[in-house]
């Protein structure tokens, strides 16, 4: 079992490197993708009241969908995988792949969504 939790593991680091490191440029791109992460975050919830069995493959979809809004939603998977909270160790194994297993966005991305936030107010860099 360690093993195949290993392995799915290595398969979650890969794809959340692999994944594209866009950030939504509309606040309804942004509410899209935070709503997505929030039921995929409910079905897992949800699923494993039961007692059953770890849903790994619901996991590494919500563990990639916070690791794609970026920001406070990625801030806090990163929390959940190292503070003392009474959660299964896969999941903090899963978010702690947020750490550093996360694709990067470059200094002129960054730079064009703020210039796009703000438009006029936005100043030279």
């Amino acid at each position: 079992m360690a093993d195949r939790n290993r392995s799915w593991l290595e398969e979650l680091e890969r794809a959340l490197l692999s994944a594209g490191s866009t950030l939504p440029t509309t606040a309804l791109g942004r509410l899209r993708r935070t709503v997505g992460a929030a039921f995929r975050g409910g079905r897992l919830a949800w699923n494993g009241r039961g007692g059953e069995d770890l849903d790994l493959e619901a996991l590494g979809a919500l563990v990639g969908s916070v690791g794609q809004l970026k920001g406070i939603a990625m801030k806090a998977g990163q929390m959940l995988s190292y503070l003392d909270l009474p959660l299964p160790q896969e999941v903090k194994d899963a978010f702690s792949a947020l750490q550093t297993h996360s694709a990067s966005l470059s200094f002129e991305e960054i730079a064009a969504l703020v210039r796009a936030e703000l438009d006029d107010r936005a100043e030279p860099l």
